[in-house]
């Protein structure tokens, strides 16, 4: 992908994350009451990262992002109740596990679901790790290459496959995890790292953000996987029904076109084309 495309999907998506008529779709997300049929199951207990953007993040007390959008339709797709439990993405996973929530939506990868020993849905977007540096160098840091070079100062964020990946690559650098892309984002701003590893929703979305900073993402994978739920393993029931669902929403066009209203650069960047 060139400097200049990449310049160019960025600043369209600080438009529309800045403009009031295009920003990114958002809304309130309330606890459903009961629907009108008898007997119906347990409600689905839907959880929802509060800080994963551009998936699933909370802002002036809504929830904004695909996560959010995409959980919406499973209520009349079920014909079940739906409450919504929204938690910081670190606590997601341990509140499935401890049967406080149905599904967790918290920008997963299968990679990163498998390796918890969860159930994971079929993959409903493409994704993997790009590197994330300043103008200028993400060019030479978007491979491996450049990532093991001494003196790189690499950083990676804590529950993610960025830890896993550096580690494997064996760096003759630094390797720092943060416990928050956030902090990640910081420390590569103020360049105490040359370079963060991100997956490729995450990338982008704070490249826009950071665009005056000079933040660039790369221009090839690191790593191919897509985004899922996760649920409990023995949850089949509700694995069929989700599967289901997310297939019905890709067969309609409806899953293209919700990515492509609140992921404006999704459809447009190489990284996806490539093979």
């Amino acid at each position: 992908m060139t400097r200049r495309l990449l310049l160019i999907l960025l600043s369209l998506l600080v438009l529309a994350l800045a403009s009031g008529c295009t920003r990114l779709p958002r809304f309130h997300l309330p606890f459903f009451g009961q629907l009108d049929e008898e007997a119906l199951p347990d409600p689905i207990r839907i959880g929802l990262a509060t800080d994963a953007p551009p998936l699933s993040w909370r802002e002036d007390g809504r929830m904004h992002g695909l996560d959010p959008h995409l959980a919406a339709g499973i209520r009349s797709y079920a014909r079940r109740n739906v409450r919504y439990v929204t938690l910081p993405r670190n606590k997601l996973l341990a509140a499935l596990r401890d049967n406080q929530v149905d599904v967790a939506m918290a920008a997963l990868t299968a990679a990163e679901v498998r390796e918890q020993q969860l159930a994971a849905t079929r993959g409903y977007l493409q994704a993997g790790l790009i590197a994330l540096a300043r103008l200028g160098q993400e060019r030479q840091l978007s491979g491996q290459e450049g990532l093991r070079a001494e003196g790189v100062h690499i950083g990676t964020v804590l529950g993610g496959s960025g830890p896993r990946y550096a580690k494997s690559i064996r760096p003759m650098g630094t390797h720092q995890i943060f416990a928050s892309t956030q902090a990640g984002i910081g420390a590569l701003v103020q360049k105490r790292i040359d370079v963060l590893l991100l997956d490729m929703p995450s990338a982008f979305y704070h490249a826009a953000l950071h665009i005056e900073e000079g933040l660039m993402p790369g221009g090839e994978f690191l790593t191919r996987d897509t985004i899922v739920w996760a649920l409990r393993p023995e949850d089949k029931d509700l694995h069929m029904l989700l599967n289901a669902y997310l297939q019905e929403q890709e067969d309609r066009g409806s899953l293209a076109k919700l990515i492509s209203r609140i992921l404006p650069f999704y459809n447009e960047t190489k990284l996806l084309q490539a093979k």
